[in-house]
């Protein structure tokens, strides 16, 4: 009966989540999607999504059909989506998404006032939260992500990143609620931005969907002729993939009887390609780069490596958040090489326990690939250790906490 009520209360609830994408087959975009459709199936809340999509998105048939196939699920769990049209330029963005929060937050304002409803409103970053917290009465309904520290990842002029800074202390300032990713990520924010404590704090990581890994784990093949080695994600610069070629390449120089074995796979694409695949051939590195692929081909190519490596230079925001792929690496039992971040010793994580340390270099890299593919047991002891420690970022246990607040 309290289960009944509970779902009659939920209905009587809408929540409006503006995200700047929701089809997008990056990490941010998969965290989100994966993130509201559990949400939406656990809560059994209405839940409407206003995102944004591409011209080629609507050019492209395998992009079109993507999309299609995304909406019609999202509908199933009871979620409405609007695509509006995106910008790619950073520096357009800045003034577009702003503008479209605040259009979105007058019209919640008027079903406020004259339909009388109570909409909770959920936006990621602070340049979708922007307009929202420009009317009291929608500010005080609003849950506003702090995903990262903007300019750790875009390089932009200083104009931009200014302008950014005070749109952070202005959303932050005035919402009901702002989440972050770990504490790590809202202390060092706080630092940053030079900021009074928020109203109210919460923490949302990035997780997993176990229907969706329990279908990948069933088909895995792991590769017993190979040894490899890969990296998921886009191809920025802070993203080390620079380093892990070099370290490669340091890696089949010392042990040359695995020369023929060892294979470098690189899921993804972004900026820094151009440069990988000239530094590939250059070091003679045997590399398959896929480009983007939907999120569950990705993550069956993952299952069939034998380690993901995630050299990440350091910056304010990666010490202090732990990457959906590392997560979902943990979830298939791949064992991790990752730089040593204070998020990972915040969370208590131990190297050659958990997953293995290294130091954004190449010969450090090298070295902790080397101890991972020489010594079975040890991949054997991170293989099986991932999915334990993946179980506490289940997307389901994230939507429950979330609903909890709501209701």
């Amino acid at each position: 009966m309290r289960n009944l009520k509970m779902r009659d209360k939920n209905k009587s609830i809408q929540v409006y989540a503006l995200v700047p994408a929701f089809f997008g087959l990056s990490g941010d975009a998969v965290n989100e999607r994966q993130f509201i459709l559990t949400f939406a199936k656990i809560s059994n809340i209405k839940v409407t999504v206003i995102t944004f999509i591409s011209v080629l998105d609507i050019i492209l048939p395998t992009r079109a059909k993507f999309i299609r196939k995304e909406i019609s699920r999202a509908k199933e769990r009871n979620i409405t989506v609007i695509p509006l049209p995106s910008l790619s330029f950073v520096i357009l963005s800045v003034f577009y998404y702003p503008f479209v929060s605040l259009i979105l937050s007058f019209y919640l304002l008027l079903k406020i006032k004259i339909m009388k409803i109570r909409p909770i409103i959920y936006a990621r970053n602070s340049r979708l939260g922007l307009g929202l917290v420009e009317f009291p009465e929608v500010a005080q309904r609003c849950i506003i992500k702090i995903p990262e520290i903007f300019e750790d990842e875009v390089h932009t002029s200083l104009i931009i990143k200014k302008l950014i800074a005070i749109y952070d202390r202005r959303v932050v300032s005035r919402a009901w609620i702002v989440a972050f990713p770990s504490p790590l990520l809202y202390v060092s924010f706080i630092k940053k931005r030079y900021l009074k404590l928020p109203r109210k704090v919460i923490f949302m990581s990035a997780g997993v969907d176990y229907e969706q890994i329990t279908r990948i784990e069933k088909n895995a093949k792991p590769s017993e002729e190979e040894l490899k080695i890969c990296f998921l994600g886009s191809l920025a610069w802070w993203q080390g993939v620079d380093i892990l070629v070099r370290a490669v390449a340091i890696l089949k120089n010392k042990f040359p009887e695995l020369r023929n074995r060892i294979k470098l796979e690189i899921i993804g694409d972004g900026p820094q390609r151009a440069l990988i695949e000239r530094l590939c051939e250059v070091l003679g590195v045997n590399c398959e780069l896929t480009g983007y692929l939907p999120h569950e081909d990705a993550l069956k190519r993952l299952s069939c490596c034998g380690v993901l490596v995630l050299p990440r230079r350091r910056s304010s925001t990666t010490e202090a958040v732990i990457p959906l792929k590392v997560i979902e690496a943990w979830a298939l039992g791949v064992p991790v090489v990752a730089t040593r971040h204070e998020v990972f010793e915040f969370y208590g994580l131990k190297d050659m326990e958990d997953l293995m340390y290294c130091e954004p270099t190449p010969e450090s890299v090298a070295t902790a690939l080397a101890k991972v593919m020489v010594s079975r047991d040890l991949h054997k002891k991170l293989s099986e250790r991932g999915p334990q420690i993946a179980k506490l970022f289940d997307y389901q246990f994230i939507s429950k906490n979330l609903t909890k607040i709501f209701t």
